[in-house]
């Protein structure tokens, strides 16, 4: 693609047969069309592969990478090496936008800001949110941020905290947001390919502390799919593993920022978030055939982590929602059978709100 792009985006693939024409038209269907759509299929084995060729020779503006699978991470990192445009945007592959996505990130009052952030919805409430889209004439709302903010964004990044009443975005992730392509070229900037989890808040963290101005819409621009195949949602039996690696890890890139001691309790409020998630979809998720004994194992010896002991001293009642307040209090005293009993009750409410 010869003619300049303001817009990069780009869309790892790995076995998303199922989804992934949704995704694509979603982004061909932008009513801004100065863009270029990066597929980065990272070995796909089903008919990906055949899926990106046809919209490859359908529409100019798209370009098929191919790698052998190496993750999500790298197949991002790829699509930054491969990109051109101004602003780079990352979909997922079972994922979708909507068509005014592009046409806000161009936006004049868009021009300065080295970051921009929007909400996100379930993609089972999509007709819902366009009816309400229809019918409401409000004009978005914004809020802007300087390099003073960046230690609160972090913060608020930690604590999975919203920027706004009655937003939805996810700070952590790379979701519903614009990047300028020129800050994580000038920095270095990367995903991280040795994680099997938090690969995007570990980028999330290197970009926002680089960031001079960003900007804040709080309109939902993209739609997100969980299903049980989703790398969020499916079962692995080392989960808690990659829980711990992450933990780690995202330690280890906050205490290279002088400002850490401001960040210390915002980082043990993540610990507490990734311990709901070790019980809920590693130790006690339906899947998980171990006996009873070895989860209380697991337990037992992930009680006694160092990192979890100060994590639960930072526990109080205003961190936390209140399921993961009663999940963790139970663990926190080693009631693990009762731990265990609120992860299955959790488990049967989620596959009733899917219904």
């Amino acid at each position: 693609m010869n003619t300049k792009v303001n817009i990069s985006v780009i869309v790892p693939v790995f076995n998303a047969e199922v989804y992934l024409r949704r995704c694509i038209e979603s982004i061909l269907c932008s009513q801004f069309k100065k863009f270029e759509l990066l597929l980065v299929n990272d070995g796909s084995v089903d008919q990906s592969r055949s899926i990106c060729k046809w919209y490859e020779k359908k529409d100019r503006r798209v370009r098929l990478i191919e790698q052998e699978h190496l993750g999500v991470s790298a197949a991002r990192n790829r699509g930054i090496c491969e990109s051109s445009g101004e602003w780079i945007v990352f979909v997922d592959s079972d994922d979708f936008i909507t068509d005014d996505f592009f046409s806000l990130i161009m936006r004049k009052e868009c021009e300065a800001q080295d970051l921009l952030i929007f909400d996100f919805v379930g993609a089972d409430k999509r007709r819902r949110y366009l009816r309400r889209r229809q019918s409401s004439q409000k004009a978005i709302m914004e809020r802007q941020y300087n390099e003073k903010d960046n230690l609160l964004l972090v913060d608020k990044m930690l604590r999975c905290h919203q920027l706004m009443k009655g937003g939805h975005t996810d700070l952590r992730s790379v979701w519903a947001k614009a990047y300028k392509r020129k800050i994580i070229q000038q920095y270095f900037l990367e995903f991280p390919a040795e994680l099997i989890m938090g690969e995007d808040q570990i980028f999330q963290i290197g970009y926002q502390m680089k960031v001079k101005r960003c900007m804040y819409l709080k309109k939902a621009v993209y739609f997100i799919e969980t299903h049980p195949d989703s790398a969020t949602q499916r079962y692995q039996a080392d989960t808690w593993k990659h829980y711990l690696y992450f933990l780690r890890h995202l330690k280890d890139v906050l205490k290279s920022y002088p400002c850490y001691p401001v960040w210390k309790e915002g980082y043990y409020d993540a610990v507490l978030s990734n311990l709901k998630g070790i019980l809920v979809m590693g130790i006690f998720h339906p899947q998980n055939s171990d006996s009873t004994s070895k989860k209380y194992k697991l337990c037992r010896k992930i009680r006694g982590l160092q990192m979890v002991e100060r994590a639960v001293k930072y526990s109080n009642r205003k961190t936390g929602d209140w399921t993961r307040k009663v999940l963790l209090f139970f663990f926190r005293f080693r009631c693990y059978p009762v731990v265990g009993l609120i992860c299955r009750i959790g488990h049967i409410r989620m596959k009733w709100k899917k219904r």
